[in-house]
């Protein structure tokens, strides 16, 4: 039974950033949402496959790390989850535009701030597109717009974010 257990524990996890895996993050990240109005973040890893391609995907795994553990710090402000490869998703509750700001910009900081320690992963940048969602909105409808205003930042240069204007 605790193999079982174990098993189960293992699959709500990503195992190389300690973040729900996609499927349990996107469940609870829509079942918040039926409850709480905030904010939807598809955050995006810049210039990963440059970081794998010239140091080894040792060194792209290190910087995929480094984003899990720092939003793991924030979990008090908002849920995160690994989709896959380079993407997260982020839900921020009962928070306004202001608050939101400061926070996706400390996370962009810190970011920064802890890649330049390892010479191999000064590529890395993030990108990231917001949207602001009401009690009850489609989860689907939800993410689809963070995808848009993440597509305006990546045309735009990168490193960066944006709220989807509705």
């Amino acid at each position: 039974m605790s193999t079982i257990r174990t098993q189960k524990a293992k699959e709500n996890l990503d195992f190389l950033t300690g973040l729900p895996s996609r499927n349990k993050g996107e469940q609870a990240i829509a079942q918040l949402m039926k409850h709480h109005s905030g904010c939807l973040v598809f955050m995006d890893m810049d210039n990963l496959k440059t970081i794998n391609d010239i140091y080894g995907h040792k060194a792209g795994d290190r910087v995929l790390k480094l984003l899990g553990n720092l939003l793991l710090e924030y979990s008090s402000e908002c849920l995160a989850c690994r989709l896959g490869g380079d993407e997260f998703l982020l839900f921020m509750p009962d928070a306004d535009q202001n608050s939101i700001t400061e926070v996706i910009t400390a996370i962009f900081k810190k970011f920064n701030t802890r890649k330049e320690q390892d010479p191999e992963l000064h590529a890395a940048s993030i990108s990231a597109g917001l949207y602001m969602c009401n009690i009850g909105d489609s989860f689907d409808e939800c993410y689809t717009k963070a995808d848009k205003a993440l597509y305006f930042v990546k045309q735009n240069g990168k490193s960066d974010f944006s709220f989807h204007e509705k």
